[in-house]
This record gives C-alpha cells, sequence and structure tokens, in this order.
C-alpha cells in the first residue's frame, strides 16, 4: 500500500507540472500574437506637431477682431463633407460655452455690485427666466457666426475648423442682453433702473473684452 500511495503521489507531481507548463506555453503564446498583431496593423496616428500646425489651432481660435473657437472632427468614413458638418458643430458648441461662460460671470458679477450699492438683492439675476433669455440670446446672436479657415491635419486627417463671432456682433447682443435681463422693477426709480442697466453693461463689456 505504501508503494501505491507513493507512486499516486509522484503522479499527482507530474500532472501538477504538466499543468503549469501549459500555463507558460499559452502565455508565450499569447504573447507572441499580440507582438504579431501590433506589428502588422498601424495603430491611431498622431496629430502634427505644435509647429507644423497653424496659428489659429495652436491658440485655439483666438480673434484679433472678435471671438472665436476651434472645432475638431476625426477623419470620417463618410466623407469629407460629413467631417465638415461635424467639425463645425464642433466649433459653434464651443463657441456657445465661450459666450455662455463670458455672459455667467458678468451676471454674477452685477448681482454682487447691484447688492453692495443697495440697488437690490441681485436675486432676480439667478432665476430660471433669466437662464432662458441667456441661452435664447446667445443662440439668437450665434447665427451671425461664421467660420474663416480650415485646416486638415496631413498625419492623422483631423479636420480643424475656426468660427469666429465679430466684435459688432458681440455689442449687439451684449447691449440686448443688458436690456433683456435689467427691467424696470414696480416702484424702481428711473435714476436706480439706469443704474443697474449701467453696471450690467459694464461687467459684459469686462468679459468680453478679456
Amino acid at each position: 500500500m505504501s508503494g501505491f500511495h507513493f507512486e499516486v503521489h509522484d503522479l499527482s507531481i507530474i500532472l501538477n507540472e504538466r499543468d503549469k507548463m501549459k500555463s507558460i506555453l499559452l502565455t508565450m503564446m499569447a504573447g507572441l500574437l499580440l507582438v504579431g498583431c501590433s506589428a502588422s496593423s498601424p495603430g491611431v496616428k498622431e496629430g502634427s506637431s505644435l509647429s507644423e500646425q497653424p496659428d489659429w489651432v495652436v491658440s485655439r481660435g483666438r480673434y484679433e477682431k472678435g471671438i472665436g473657437a476651434v472645432g475638431v472632427a476625426p477623419k470620417s468614413g463618410l466623407g469629407t463633407q460629413m467631417q465638415m458638418d461635424e467639425a463645425d458643430l464642433a466649433a459653434r458648441t464651443q463657441l456657445t460655452q465661450i459666450l455662455d461662460t463670458k455672459v455667467q460671470g458678468s451676471i454674477s458679477t452685477t448681482a454682487s455690485r447691484v447688492k453692495e450699492m443697495g440697488l437690490g438683492t441681485g436675486e432676480e439675476l439667478g432665476t430660471l427666466q433669466t437662464e432662458s433669455v441667456r441661452r435664447s440670446l446667445i443662440n439668437k446672436r450665434l447665427k451671425g457666426s461664421y467660420p474663416i479657415k480650415q485646416w486638415k491635419d496631413p498625419e492623422n486627417g483631423e479636420l480643424f475648423v475656426w468660427l469666429v463671432m465679430d466684435q459688432k456682433d458681440i455689442n449687439s447682443m451684449a447691449n440686448e442682453m443688458a436690456n433683456s435681463l435689467i427691467k424696470k422693477k414696480l416702484n424702481e426709480s428711473h435714476e436706480d433702473h439706469q443704474k443697474r442697466l449701467k453696471i450690467m453693461q459694464e461687467e459684459l463689456k469686462n468679459e468680453f473684452d478679456n
């Protein structure tokens, strides 16, 4: 019985060693397969270096005559037109965010100044109605934006579109925004209303000048 016990024990050791070798071989084969795949199929191409990109791409659409934004779309198998539409939409989304951030900043500082000057609490500038008016006016004026340049990266085929809004359209939007948000309150004097309106105009100008 003892001899049989040792034989079983030895067989168990052999089987364990065989399983270990099988595991090692499978791991090595998987590694070789991955190496082969990576060597045969090219990876995602990186874009051109900053020194090779247009200035307006590097500066993210900085526009001296107003406000600009850059939209980018990856190379598309659906054709150039689809890629252009995607890049244009991305640029408009970016420009909307820039404008909205600036308007929100001006509303916040206006509310603080109005409260400090004893012209009210400024709480009316934080209502849902104010938010609705803000976004409506931005979308309205965004129709005046237009693309001025586009560039396709020769390295990876990405398409960049530069969308801008001229300063005159920004000024018109700011004036309309101030008049729409700063409404004359019941029993408010004309003088106090004009003071609040002037504060809003100043803060909008400060935001859009930066």
